[in-house]
């Protein structure tokens, strides 16, 4: 027998409907004839229970964990400011270097969070294209209804 269908999220049913039976005879040849039927469940309801299976939450929650490293990363960046000295008492021009121990941190926590908000992106577009799906065991027991 082919049975076709379709999943229902909301009830959590898969709602079956045969299309075709086919039956051998003892000689070999084969009779194929369409059928009209629907399946029902062991709990007589139409459609067969199924288990909702979804990977969204956990894309979501990778995505929130790297969304958060971003937010984290940040907190290590630092603003460089630009000192005056006056010159007209020490008769001299002073510099700070840019190249420290902190701004290379900081650099590096930049380019770390860089990273992680390309990674929550990924994450996202993963959990966009992903799609729930219904699972029926095999081998259940379906009860066909002939109309």
């Amino acid at each position: 027998m082919i049975v076709g269908g379709f999943g229902d999220l909301g009830s959590e049913r898969a709602y079956l409907r045969a299309e075709t039976l086919t039956c051998v005879r003892t000689d070999g040849g084969v009779i194929e004839v369409p059928l009209d039927a629907y399946a029902v469940g062991e709990d007589g309801k139409v459609g067969v229970r199924g288990r909702l299976v979804s990977k969204q939450g956990a894309l979501l929650a990778k995505a929130l964990q790297a969304g958060f490293l971003t937010a984290f990363s940040k907190v290590f960046t630092q603003v460089p400011s630009t000192s005056f000295s006056n010159a007209a008492t020490s008769g001299q021009v002073q510099f700070e270097s840019m190249f420290t121990p902190q701004a290379a941190e900081a650099g590096f926590a930049g380019g770390v969070g860089g990273a992680m908000d390309k990674l929550a992106d990924y994450y996202m577009k993963m959990a966009e294209n992903t799609f729930p799906v219904l699972e029926v065991d095999a081998g259940r027991g379906i009860e066909l209804i002939i109309n």
